[in-house]
């Protein structure tokens, strides 16, 4: 059988010097009745959230909380109550009040009282930011492996052999073209120097010297 919520308020009464100690943490923290009723927030929570207090405190927590991520947080919470141990945290959004979503990451533990759970307390950090930049970075990730691809492929389908050699004239790129004007595969060349592959032996000389003064 659960405590009661009488029972909860007292214990909330009974350790009020923590909630100065709540207030100034960085975390966002809570404290929600086994009913899902919202008994406490810190002042980051609020804050984060453009709540006032009374505008938390008793109500559900699913309403501020954000729909897609309602079931999500429901079975990881009855999962803790039950008394699993979950060592991955949860991420979900919650919902501002001028509409927006706060991406938060952490972990819901249970209070147990007399053998039974009390409430659950939830300690959150901010992950929005973090995510915003993943999302960017993602998206710069798949604008350059398209770039790649479409310069890949104009590669492979030229019209003209196009050969890439490094700084030693060491032979990295051998396109389809120059397999077809030139005889050798690209397996056949890929690693050689262009010099013993396609010059002939009367110009190497001047080939390495122009290529010394190129890179100079």
């Amino acid at each position: 059988m659960a405590a009661s919520k009488n029972d909860l308020n007292a214990h909330l009464q009974s350790i009020e010097w923590l909630k100065d100690l709540f207030d100034h943490a960085h975390d966002l923290i809570q404290i929600v009745a086994l009913d899902g009723t919202m008994m406490y927030v810190n002042k980051t929570w609020s804050t984060l959230l453009g709540y006032e207090q009374d505008r938390i405190v008793g109500k559900s927590l699913l309403s501020f909380i954000d729909k897609d991520d309602r079931q999500h947080y429901t079975g990881y919470r009855q999962q803790v109550v039950a008394g699993a141990i979950l060592n991955k945290p949860i991420v979900f959004n919650l919902k501002t009040n001028d509409g927006k979503q706060v991406t938060v990451e952490g972990v819901v533990s249970v209070k147990i009282e007399n053998g039974h759970p009390l409430y659950t307390r939830g300690i959150f950090r901010n992950i929005t930011e973090r995510i915003e930049n993943e999302k960017r970075l993602q998206a710069l990730y798949d604008t350059l492996a398209e770039r790649e691809y479409n310069f890949q492929q104009l590669l492979t389908y030229a019209p003209d052999a196009i050969i890439v050699i490094d700084p030693g004239s060491i032979i990295r790129y051998w396109n389809p073209k120059a397999e077809i004007i030139f005889g050798w595969t690209a397996g056949e060349v890929l690693g050689k120097p262009l010099a013993s592959i396609i010059i002939p032996p009367q110009y190497r000389q001047a080939h390495e010297a122009g290529m010394k003064r190129y890179l100079s």
